[in-house]
């Protein structure tokens, strides 16, 4: 047990030792170090000041790989949006804000049509700007979700392709559609509609807007050299942003299409429970006769699909055959003549006994 507790001691202080000489061996070396390296020093902080800052810009404007709407990417701030929701022909034309009082109504099974508008001022300069300056409007995608409840998607609207340009000084719209399912819960929901862009960058131009000068830059990487400083600045990517269009609350009303086609799935419903009580009930009381021909007709299915041989049906004498009077005569005269050939060949055997017998 000594022995145990001494090995375990000295491992423990090894272990020391190993984590505080690489330290103290830095601080030596950073004190021994003449003036002129003060540079090389510096250099290592204004790295990790790029790389945050690069960081802040690019992280907030990444799609989401598994569904767009799951992580929705940061808004463009030099994009100015409206919209116009055509709610039916029993509805007017309204604009603004989604929270206004009465609530949007849609049209469960209706079709509602949405008109988006954007636009980007023109720059300042009044000079022509680089196509890289233009934002591509991939499209647009909503969903409605449970009332205060982005965690809750109740439905998906399809992904409406746009695929056009917005640059500075222009405007574009286009039309999004609504399509609540007929069977959707009636009442209120929310309603989330993101139009999705694309631009291109440079790291020179996010360092930027960061406020980093391209000199911090060289300056940090002056022991790769120039030629990777300009590299690392006009090295491309691409940001994602997405535009809350529509977000708010909407009320869902039952649609006349919606009204006739629950109408027909009850009666459709009610109409199918009642065939199979009435199957059941001949089943039961003529007993499985009843369920020959549909289990015929499943059987000859499941044998097609499969590329089996379908097998004769059993040979059944036809009620005519059995019930009709004809059939029944026919009977009795063959059971006659059986009967008389019996009664020939039994006095033609009695004959010949008793005349043996003699």
């Amino acid at each position: 047990m000594a022995v145990g507790k001494w090995r375990l001691t000295l491992l423990l202080s090894w272990l020391v030792l190993r984590a505080i000489a690489p330290a103290g061996a830095r601080a030596y070396q950073a004190d021994a170090q003449p003036v002129g390296s003060d540079g090389a020093q510096r250099a290592r902080g204004p790295s990790l000041e790029i790389i945050t800052a690069l960081n802040a810009q690019i992280a907030p404007h990444l799609l989401s790989p598994s569904h767009p709407l799951t992580d929705i990417p940061g808004p463009p701030e030099e994009i100015d949006f409206g919209y116009q929701l055509l709610s039916g022909s029993d509805e007017p034309l309204r604009d603004g804000c989604l929270d206004a009082n009465p609530l949007p109504r849609l049209q469960a099974g209706q079709l509602t049509e949405v008109v988006i508008g954007l636009a980007r001022e023109a720059s300042a300069s009044g000079v022509a700007t680089a196509a890289s300056d233009a934002h591509r409007v991939i499209g647009s995608m909503g969903a409605l979700y449970a009332e205060d409840d982005y965690t809750a998607p109740l439905q998906n609207f399809s992904f409406a392709l746009v695929n056009r340009t917005l640059a500075p000084g222009q405007e574009l719209s286009f039309t999004y559609t609504l399509a609540p399912h007929v069977a959707f819960p009636l009442g209120r929901a929310t309603l989330q509609l993101i139009t999705f862009t694309e631009r291109d960058y440079t790291h020179a131009q996010l360092l930027h807007k960061a406020g980093i000068a391209e000199s911090v830059v060289h300056q940090s990487m002056a022991e790769q050299g120039e030629e990777a400083a300009r590299a690392f600045l006009a090295q491309p990517l691409r940001l994602t942003y997405g535009l809350a269009v529509l977000n708010g609350t909407v009320e869902i009303v039952a649609g006349a299409n919606g009204t006739h086609s629950r109408m027909l799935f009850t009666v459709l419903a009610g109409i199918a429970a009642l065939v199979a009580l009435a199957l059941g009930i001949v089943g039961a009381v003529a007993g499985g006769s009843a369920w020959a021909k549909p289990h015929r007709w499943a059987e000859v299915v499941k044998r097609r699909l499969g590329g089996r041989a379908v097998p004769p049906p059993p040979h059944r004498p036809t009620a005519a055959v059995r019930h009709t009077p004809a059939a029944k005569d026919e009977w009795l005269e063959e059971h006659r003549r059986i009967l008389k050939s019996a009664r020939a060949v039994g006095s033609n055997t009695e004959s010949t006994r008793r005349s043996g017998g003699k």
